[in-house]
């Protein structure tokens, strides 16, 4: 949307020398995210990222699988009537 749109896009990383360092991540996230995360999501990491990489990547399996079940656990959509349907 943002090349459609004529944005420049840029990926910036940080100059951190602990940028890649699960522990002292663990210690600096605000969000809780364990360190045994940390390194999976290290693990699967990729540099440098790119616009086309980013164009042409593809959701993780592990996405997919989530949004799937919480479609599945979602209850059914109803319609709402209104006052110009005929029976």
């Amino acid at each position: 949307m943002a090349l459609e749109r004529g944005y420049t896009v840029d990926f910036c990383e940080p100059e951190t020398s602990w940028k890649f360092d699960a522990c002292e991540l663990e210690r600096r996230n605000k969000h809780g995210v364990p360190q045994e995360k940390i390194l999976q999501m290290l693990e699967r990491f990729s540099s440098p990222v790119s616009v086309d990489a980013v164009l042409n990547s593809e959701e993780p399996s592990h996405v997919q699988q989530r949004r799937r079940a919480d479609r599945d656990r979602r209850p059914p959509r109803t319609r709402a009537r209104t006052g110009n349907q005929h029976y």
